[in-house]
């Protein structure tokens, strides 16, 4: 049991929060550097590295040929590859591959936080579901099923232990998500269910609230960590903290208006990222704005039968894309 539970610590954040993450990205048009931030997006075009700091990225296309051999075995004579290289300030401190089919379909995202090493290699079906995600490190597999566009289960293998874990996504008739079931196998005899405090009315992308990307990415999988959940009269959760051996501390607040959540913050002893939730008469979750350090970053506002989603820089609008569901039908750069 022990063996299994710290294999399995370093795949907690993908196996519970990015089961509703479908990737769509679109192919650029040549080599060119960026404006970026962590993730390596592609925020604004620049004509040099300097204009982009703290955080750059190189785009370009490459051949099979220039990859990184592991890699490299994943490539089909069809497809196109882009190569991003992310610098802080003139520093590279990531890599990343992307695989696009002949429909400018990503098949395949590969990561390597030190700029050599390949981590992660994520895989894609062709409408841009995530199916598998590969932690190289520890030889861990995650495994995607989905029923009707919603996943109902993953399955996380070792490559020497053979199943590990099994996840049951579980949802409501709004197809909001309302608890993961996790089932060892027989010899481990345990389960675990997590379940979540009751969604808004009508959740935005039909995720649950926490599930935004401004939040899921800083969320804790350390090992050691001591994790308090204080909940109100409703039974609701509205703080999670974890506290490290070191001392060191995480928090998420969740702030609560009737049945609807109002805002979420996550808090750290250098950092603050606040959501902020809007509605409509009705009670549907209609705008989601992201602050970092009290300065707005990303919007994203309903209009009719899709999200509008702009990202910016120093209070301006750089990024706009349009979805429909979990699909980016359309992206622009907005020049100032």
């Amino acid at each position: 049991m022990h063996t299994h539970g710290n294999l399995l610590v370093s795949l907690k954040t993908i196996t519970l929060f990015l089961f509703l993450f479908l990737i769509t990205i679109t192919a650029v048009s040549g080599d060119q550097w960026y404006r970026s931030n962590k993730t390596a997006s592609l925020l604004e075009a620049v004509n040099t590295q300097a204009e982009a700091f703290p955080y750059s990225v190189y785009s370009e296309f490459i051949e099979a040929q220039e990859l990184p051999v592991f890699v490299g075995s994943f490539v089909q004579p069809s497809y196109t590859i882009e190569q991003r290289t992310l610098y802080e300030s003139e520093q590279i401190i990531q890599r990343h591959w992307f695989f696009f089919d002949l429909n400018q379909q990503i098949r395949l995202h590969a990561t390597a936080y030190n700029g050599e090493t390949v981590d992660w290699v994520e895989q894609f079906d062709g409408e841009g579901a995530l199916v598998s995600a590969l932690y190289v490190p520890d030889a861990l597999t995650v495994q995607y099923f989905y029923r009707e566009k919603l996943l109902v289960r993953t399955e996380t293998h070792s490559e020497t232990l053979g199943l590990l874990a099994t996840d049951y996504y579980r949802y409501t008739r709004q197809a909001v998500l309302r608890a993961i079931e996790r089932v060892y196998p027989a010899a481990v005899d345990s389960t675990l269910i997590i379940k979540f405090p009751p969604p808004p009315r009508t959740p935005l992308n039909g995720t649950y609230a926490l599930d935004s990307p401004f939040l899921t990415e800083v969320r804790s999988g350390h090992a050691d960590a001591q994790v308090v959940h204080t909940v109100d009269t409703e039974g609701r959760v509205v703080k999670e903290q974890h506290t490290a051996q070191d001392g060191s501390t995480e928090e998420w607040e969740t702030l609560w208006e009737g049945d609807n959540i109002k805002s979420v913050r996550y808090t750290t002893a250098t950092e603050e990222r606040r959501i902020d939730y809007v509605y409509d008469s009705e009670g549907n979750r209609i705008e989601e704005w992201n602050y970092r350090n009290g300065i707005l970053e990303r919007t994203v506002k309903k209009q009719d039968d899709q999200e509008v989603e702009e990202l910016y820089i120093q209070g301006k609008v750089v990024l706009r894309a349009y979805w429909k569901g979990s699909l980016k039908v359309r992206e622009e750069r907005v020049k100032q």
